[in-house]
């Protein structure tokens, strides 16, 4: 079982290291200040918070270079697109979008500076989460299909500013994913919740129904009652902390892809009609699918956490 939850834990992490590389996650620092002692293990200690501090001065130098560079090829793509006569909407609208998308990427990386601390805490939980599932409830959370959450695929068609956002749009795409991954585990463990809870309820209710391999009497004991409220309280927590480090970012990549949504389907129009190349109307209304359905799942998948809470978990603890 340590094995298992090893496992999940090593996927999560290497999704981590690949979201280093695009900002949008920094390892955290302990804020206590090392001094050299004599003894040799606290001189290991020692070794190991400098070299973590060496890390974190690398990761800032390496947002601050990543915002430079980005800001850059913002200005060199405003400088270097023109105007098309009879289209100064569409370069306006293009030029919002393009700003938009920016101001969302920067967001994203200060989040990934100012908010490690709470980023690392919610990593933590959802470690304590799995942990206590499965040792004090005794639930089989079903790792292989969490895991089939941490596979998706990265599109990366898009009209508009062309290449000068390609480093913004991938970006964008992939924190999505990040905030989306950890949605379904969320969504996951709010399910295991539940399913405990049926089982109480139906001890309770149905008696005569009692099966030979499960042990009621645990599922009767206030023990298993507070960890199941535990487990919720964990969950709750988890859900303030991911809306804490992620709230900003999610509402300016939903908004950037509103916008971007809008503009290529009217450059798609502006294809049928002759007005645009056939590029526009060939790539622009393929480039608008991924996305949404990323968002449109991320909707689903929230509201189905929302369902669980308001109606599922609710309707139970009414009935014990």
């Amino acid at each position: 079982m340590a094995l298992t939850i090893r496992k999940m834990e090593d996927y999560l992490r290497l999704w981590l290291r690949g979201c280093t590389v695009f900002g949008i996650y920094v390892s955290p620092t302990s804020d206590l200040l090392w001094l050299p002692p004599k003894d040799n293990g606290l001189y290991q200690a020692w070794i190991e918070e400098k070299t973590t501090r060496s890390k974190y001065l690398l990761q800032r130098l390496y947002l601050a270079t990543l915002s430079i560079i980005v800001c850059a090829l913002y200005l060199h793509g405003l400088y270097a697109r023109e105007i098309k006569h009879g289209f100064v909407v569409t370069w306006l609208v293009a030029t919002l979008v393009y700003t938009s998308r920016l101001l969302t990427h920067l967001s994203i990386i200060m989040a990934a500076l100012w908010k490690r601390e709470q980023h690392e805490s919610f990593l933590q939980l959802l470690q304590q989460i799995e942990v206590s599932l499965k040792l004090r409830l005794k639930c089989n959370t079903r790792q292989r299909a969490l895991r089939h959450s941490f596979f998706f695929s990265v599109w990366l068609n898009d009209i508009g500013y062309y290449w000068h956002a390609a480093w913004s749009i991938i970006t964008l795409r992939v924190r999505i994913l990040q905030l989306l991954i950890y949605a379904r585990i969320l969504r996951h463990y709010l399910e295991c919740v539940c399913v405990k809870l049926r089982q109480v309820v139906a001890c309770r209710t149905m008696p005569a129904n009692q099966l030979l391999d499960i042990n009621y009497e645990k599922l009767e004991s206030l023990e298993f009652l507070l960890a199941i409220k535990e487990n919720y309280a964990l969950i709750f927590k988890a859900v303030q902390l991911l809306n804490d480090f992620a709230g900003w970012s999610l509402f300016g990549i939903i908004l950037v892809y509103m916008l971007d949504f809008t503009c290529h389907v009217y450059w798609s129009l502006l294809g049928l009609d002759g007005y645009n190349s056939p590029y526009t109307y060939f790539v622009g209304t393929p480039a608008v699918l991924p996305f949404s359905v990323i968002v449109c799942h991320l909707c689903y998948v929230c509201d189905k956490c929302k369902q669980l809470v308001c109606y599922y978990i609710a309707e139970l603890i009414t009935k014990n």
